[in-house]
């Protein structure tokens, strides 16, 4: 059996859920960058990014965000990776 779908995730979630591909190629940013300056943002100083994939993500220029909240409106989780599935997979690891 394979990671959940989007619309299962949806349907698990009390609030909602974004799923973000290659933002940033919308500023002609390399994958490196992009991830540099989104961890400088970060309130903990670094990203959630799924085991081994940021080699992944630099190989094939693509960086796969899911953001979801759970169980209430106010705490999410988000999660990067290479790939939707990927992010998929982890985000069912957070509902066991």
């Amino acid at each position: 059996m394979g990671a959940m779908t989007l619309e299962e995730l949806a349907a698990r979630c009390n609030a909602s859920v974004t799923l973000e591909i290659n933002e940033h190629r919308t500023s002609y940013q390399s994958v490196d960058d992009y991830l540099t300056e989104c961890q400088s943002r970060s309130d903990e100083g670094r990203l959630n990014i799924v085991e081994g994939a940021i080699h992944r993500m630099i190989e094939t220029n693509t960086i796969v965000r899911l953001q979801f909240y759970p169980t209430t409106p106010v705490g999410f989780i988000e999660i990067w990776g290479a790939t939707v599935d990927e992010v998929l997979a982890e985000a069912e690891t957070c509902f066991k």
